[in-house]
């Protein structure tokens, strides 16, 4: 099995294997059907919102839409000679993310894809190998992608022009990732056989971080780590500016 993703009415789920097929299972009886045997295996998969299409990707380059209806297909994309392997429906629009690696540049690049006009809208950069996975959060406001350069970027959907927020402290290629159920925390597995948590929500952050802080940044050192673009404003308002003060 490469990738497995349930339906969002809970009927079952969608398989992909190396064999090249794509299964449907009902989890609740055990029965399972072929629904489509391809010309290639699809390393990710996942399903639309309203539960009637697939979309999958392929190491050879390739980005599908599976019409669950009748089980045809069609082909979006075609990376080649670059890999594909990773693959994301956002839960609201009728967008995809996709990973690809650029092999000769070797760099990992996440594309945006409208299924509506059948182009791509925007380009992220960052990764310097294969993007392994890619989701976005359940309210739909952030993607995150992992990479095979032990790199984890979280971009905010609607401002994707915008630097990507870094997660650290990677110490293996991260294998996977996914949301918390209420879009505030990211989760990531790696093949150093830790599982890690980061807080996506800056006011969670804040009330870790500000019990451990004696102070405020002065004005001067928000100058030199956000920039000036940005008004300054106390972070954690019950502190001091100055440890004096």
């Amino acid at each position: 099995m490469n990738d497995i993703k349930f339906l969002p009415d809970n009927s079952g789920f969608i398989s992909a294997a190396n064999d090249r097929s794509i299964r449907f299972t009902n989890q609740m009886n055990g029965e399972s059907r072929n629904i489509l045997t391809l010309p290639f295996e699809l390393k990710s998969i996942d399903v639309s919102p309203d539960g009637k299409f697939l979309i999958g990707v392929s190491a050879i380059g390739k980005l599908i839409l599976v019409d669950l209806k009748d089980n045809s297909y069609q082909e979006l994309k075609d990376e080649a000679p670059n890999r594909i392997l990773s693959v994301a429906y956002h839960p609201t629009k009728n967008i995809v993310a996709y990973g690809v690696e650029v092999v000769q540049e070797k760099k990992g690049t996440v594309k945006l894809f409208d299924v509506n006009s059948k182009k791509i809208t925007k380009e992220l950069s960052g990764h310097r190998a294969g993007i392994s996975d890619l989701e976005f959060s359940p309210d739909g406001q952030l993607l995150a992608s992992a990479g095979l350069d032990r790199k984890l970027q979280m971009w905010v959907v609607d401002h994707v022009d915008d630097l990507p927020v870094e997660m650290e402290n990677n110490n293996g290629y991260v294998w996977d990732i996914a949301f918390s159920k209420d879009s505030n925390y990211l989760l990531a597995s790696s093949n150093d056989g830790e599982v890690r948590i980061w807080p996506t929500d800056p006011k969670i952050l804040a009330d870790k971080v500000c019990p451990n802080l004696g102070r405020n940044m002065t004005p001067e050192e928000w100058g030199i780590y956000v920039g000036d673009a940005v008004p300054y404003e106390s972070t954690c308002k019950n502190l001091p500016i100055n440890k004096s003060n």
